[in-house]
């Protein structure tokens, strides 16, 4: 059994966990409230702005509707663009259909329909209709 402290020997001191103020900064252990940046993100912002076809054609039109000639070095450039984003938005739409094949039919008679926070809100009112249909155990 080891001897009790004597007097003159130092302790360390005893540390005290605080909880932070709202107003404190964040500490290392809570998340960032803004997700991180990252490749995902930007391609699919690019996919729905930049690299978007109906966007493509609207620059096309607000050319147009400018008056300008459709030699104009500008519309070209343009109209072959939104014409390269529509051939690739046309063969990304193929290779989906192929990739995962034609949409199947659903029917609600065949199907198990599990309703979880069926208590309130949305939940009951998915309840109520199915209840509603006669689909409900």
């Amino acid at each position: 059994m080891p001897p009790p402290p004597t007097p003159t020997s130092q302790q360390p001191p005893k540390l005290i966990h605080t909880t932070p103020s709202p107003l404190s900064p964040s500490t290392p252990n809570t998340p960032p409230s803004n997700p991180p940046i990252t490749i995902d993100l930007l391609l699919t912002v690019l996919t729905r702005t930049l690299f978007h076809p109906f966007l493509a054609w609207l620059t096309v039109l607000c050319l147009r509707a400018q008056a300008t000639p459709y030699t104009a070095p500008a519309f070209r450039i343009t109209t072959a663009y939104a014409t390269l984003l529509t051939l690739f938005f046309i063969l990304r739409t193929v290779n989906q259909r192929i990739g995962y094949g034609a949409p199947r039919t659903v029917d609600l008679g065949d199907e198990v329909v599990v309703v979880t926070g069926g208590a309130s809100g949305l939940g009951l009112l998915i309840a109520r209709i199915y209840g509603l249909r006669g689909e409900a155990c």
